[in-house]
């Protein structure tokens, strides 16, 4: 079994290997060894859960490539934050750099585990040195032929030091750390809290596939799925805009106001904007409507 998934791998690393029930769907990889054929869909959330992009890509297509024409699309509408929370898959410091020239910080979990610090020791930008738990400072660098650099404590701090026998390895004197900087830059604090935010899209995810059977396409080609795609994230923003409209002081709302995220104030309910309902089919005008039941029923 491991060396089918293998050899399906390089198959699909080559050419993607088409389908002859759909030509244009192509085999893919969730986990290292559960392929898929068919398509990914990447869309994009307020905190509400309001969806407000999607793009249906194959199912070789990295979803980061999508990430950039999607922020860039929401950008010309209006809609693009200036903060942005995705998983780890979308980590990477060219596209990091990239939202930055557009106005937005990306809130990433970092991908690749090697270019971690060992837990208790940090990077010092300022004297481009590691410190360890006991405040310690690396005091020789060394470049490393892969790109990043290996930093070198003294051997008499080490020696001395209380957590030298379980910091340091088997017949080791000194601690050496490996690390590269360039891979880390412009990436913001408050990551945990981000990600607690980003749980708002797996939700979506979870309503399409469980209430609306989006885990399937019933149809072929790319844009009979993508119509598919759309029509269910319609109708989850749909549900959503009448939740909100006959239940607008829900979770942390009071009767009231708003329970405000940073000084605990309660402020009053803010208008939805109407265009969040359906705005990657762009079929509303750009104007507010207050949550009101009445006139929800008639938009939908």
């Amino acid at each position: 079994m491991a060396e089918d998934a293998q050899t399906l791998q390089k198959i699909v690393a080559r050419d993607g290997t088409m389908s002859f029930a759909d030509p244009e769907a192509r085999w893919g990889f969730q986990k290292k060894n559960e392929p898929f054929l068919g398509y990914k869909t990447v869309i994009s959330t307020d905190e509400s859960g309001i969806v407000t992009g999607v793009r249906v890509v194959t199912g070789n297509e990295s979803e980061a490539d999508s990430l950039l024409p999607l922020v860039k699309e929401l950008k010309a509408r209006g809609l693009a934050a200036g903060k942005l929370a995705a998983d780890k898959g979308y980590d990477g410091k060219d596209l990091r750099e990239e939202l930055r020239e557009l106005g937005i910080r990306a809130y990433t979990p970092q991908h690749q585990t090697k270019d971690r610090l060992p837990e208790g020791l940090t990077y010092d930008e300022k004297r481009d040195a590691v410190r360890c738990p006991k405040g310690k400072f690396s005091h020789q660098k060394t470049p490393h032929q892969r790109g990043g650099t290996l930093y070198s404590f003294r051997s008499a701090d080490c020696q001395r030091c209380p957590l030298c026998d379980d910091c340091l390895s088997a017949g080791r004197r000194a601690k050496i750390v490996y690390y590269r900087a360039d891979l880390h830059e412009h990436r913001p604090k408050g990551i945990h809290q981000a990600m607690r935010i980003r749980r708002t899209v797996e939700r979506v995810f979870g309503d399409a596939k469980y209430w609306h059977r989006m885990e399937h396409s019933r149809y072929t080609r790319r844009c009979r799925v993508a119509t598919q795609v759309l029509l269910t994230m319609t109708v989850l923003n749909a549900k959503k805009m009448v939740k909100l409209a006959v239940e607008p002081y829900a979770g942390d709302l009071r009767k009231d106001g708003v329970r405000s995220r940073e000084s605990g104030d309660l402020v009053p309910q803010a208008p939805v904007p109407l265009e969040r309902t359906l705005p990657f089919l762009g079929l509303l005008p750009r104007r507010e409507l207050r949550p009101d039941a009445s006139e929800v029923g008639l938009l939908f």
